[in-house]
């Protein structure tokens, strides 16, 4: 092998996180044990996209832990958290969202993280909840914002931009005020 092939970084790709439907936590966990199944491995989970290395196919085992609170959803969770499930066999990947994602490969015999989903019910009723008020926020915004259209407002593009920056700032600042 030359030195140039040696030294080039694994392919990467990025793609968008996959909806998190609380509700279907399995169904994102299948979704990236799929992308393992045809050679693209997560590296690491954000709020937005998602990195994969392009390596073999392999299978791979992915679980999806909802954060217990707000500062754990910002900072990841703690050492000790962290280290446990190293010592069970699971690495830990990122947080996208409010879940924390861990992998391990399918034939290490990584101990399950949780053998009862019922723990996590009422931490995954807060998220439903506060996804509830987001989305109920926005709509209420959109509307507004198509009725000021609709009615005649503004009478200029560049109104129009600012009241879309308006409420685009909006949207993002109240459901953080709201919860």
């Amino acid at each position: 092998m030359t030195e140039k092939t040696e030294n080039r970084s694994p392919r990467r790709r990025w793609r968008m996180h996959p909806s998190l439907v609380l509700e279907r936590v399995g169904g994102v966990e299948n979704y990236y044990a799929q992308q393992a199944r045809k050679g693209l491995l997560l590296q690491s989970v954000g709020s937005f996209l998602d990195c994969f290395s392009v390596e073999a196919p392999r299978e791979m085992r992915y679980r999806a832990e909802p954060c217990l609170d707000r500062r754990e959803a910002k900072e990841g969770p703690d050492y000790d958290r962290r280290a446990f499930y190293a010592e069970a066999g699971w690495t830990y990947l990122g947080t996208g969202g409010e879940l924390h994602f861990y992998s391990s490969p399918a034939d290490s015999g990584a101990q399950e993280l949780h053998t009862d989903p019922q723990d996590f019910a009422p931490v995954l009723r807060r998220q439903r909840r506060n996804s509830f008020w987001s989305m109920l926020v926005l709509g209420l915004l959109l509307l507004v914002l198509l009725g000021m259209i609709a009615a005649g407002y503004p009478p200029r593009p560049s109104d129009l931009f600012q009241l879309a920056l308006l409420a685009l700032c909006l949207g993002l600042l109240l459901p953080g005020l709201v919860r």
